[in-house]
């Protein structure tokens, strides 16, 4: 079953998104361990700055998505900064004291030629980036939740897919979606066009079945009015250099 979603804003989005897996969720077994799952989710944000979900009782680290977009942009990855962003919770995913599923890394060369095709041919549909290379459970014990990323020049704002093959709805999607976002604003600050819609694909939204009562949380708490929407980037952001 496919379920797809289109919203203004991310909020009300993950809402239903929480709704929608307590009720029609399945149970599987991951690792050893069961898990709520929905499968082949799709879902569009049309405001991008709007993309969080902070006006739920969530309340991702604004810290660790700080961070992690820095890194992408970047193409940097820096254990020891991402340990001090999450108090240490990085350090369980890392190789040899490498974080070897690191997006920004893998990403870097990618973007600066996705950039270059929108900059010649504003209707390229090459504007991709590759996260997921085909060998990372042969080597790595942790492996990227993203596989792949692609840009559209559209109606004169810059589009964004990003395609996961798995997301937590409580510890991966709400970050994902600033991060990505993040990324976007980025791209289109760099290209000097709007941000348009962000569309994002999770072959596995799911949730831990001991996660689950924090799961109902959420959805008891509701949209709060206090919080406020993310800015959009103000300045242009200088066009990377190849």
């Amino acid at each position: 079953m496919t379920y797809s979603y289109r919203y203004d804003g991310g909020s009300s989005l993950y809402l239903r998104l929480c709704g929608e897996l307590l009720d029609t969720g399945r149970e599987v077994t991951t690792r050893g361990a069961p898990v709520c799952e929905l499968r082949s989710v799709q879902l569009e944000i049309t405001d991008p700055a709007e993309v969080h979900v902070l006006r739920t009782a969530m309340k991702p680290s604004l810290t660790v998505a700080a961070t992690e977009t820095m890194h992408l942009i970047g193409g940097i990855s820096g254990l020891e900064q991402l340990n001090l962003a999450s108090k240490g919770q990085h350090a369980r995913y890392a190789d040899r004291d490498r974080l070897r599923n690191a997006y920004g890394p893998r990403a870097h060369f990618q973007l600066l030629m996705a950039e270059r095709l929108l900059l010649d041919d504003p209707g390229t549909r090459q504007a991709g980036v590759m996260i997921w290379r085909g060998n990372e459970t042969t080597f790595f014990s942790d492996v990227p939740c993203a596989t792949h990323l692609h840009f559209y020049r559209r109606d004169g704002k810059l589009e964004l897919d990003v395609s996961m093959r798995s997301n937590s709805i409580l510890h991966g999607f709400p970050l994902d979606i600033m991060i990505f976002s993040a990324l976007q604003q980025a791209m289109a600050a760099s290209l000097g066009i709007p941000a348009g819609a962000y569309r994002h694909h999770a072959g596995s939204l799911h949730a831990d079945k001991d996660d689950l009562g924090r799961v109902e949380y959420i959805i008891s708490e509701g949209i709060s009015d206090h919080a406020t929407g993310m800015t959009q980037i103000p300045l242009p952001v200088p066009s990377w250099e190849l």
